[in-house]
């Protein structure tokens, strides 16, 4: 799972808290119900405008969604080995 796909589903999760389908996080956010198809479908890679609106709409800092999209392909320290 790359990280496109890791945001959409940190989204869609998020979404779900709040009890909100897709399109009204779209609404929310401001951004067309076109635009968040494409993304949700890889279409598309949301612009820093769009994410911004995004983590509004979700009352999150922008940096949560980052965070969220990088967890699991950053590696750890632990596995990071230095070569001599």
């Amino acid at each position: 799972m790359d990280a496109h796909d890791q945001l959409v589903e940190h989204l869609k999760r998020l979404a779900r808290r709040r009890l909100w389908s897709m399109n009204r996080l779209a609404d929310a956010a401001g951004i067309a119900h076109g635009t968040m198809s494409n993304i949700l479908n890889k279409k598309q890679s949301p612009t820093l405008n769009t994410l911004e609106k995004l983590a509004a709409a979700l009352e999150i800092p922008l940096i949560d969604l980052f965070q969220a999209a990088t967890k699991r392909t950053t590696p750890s320290r632990e596995t990071v080995t230095e070569r001599p």
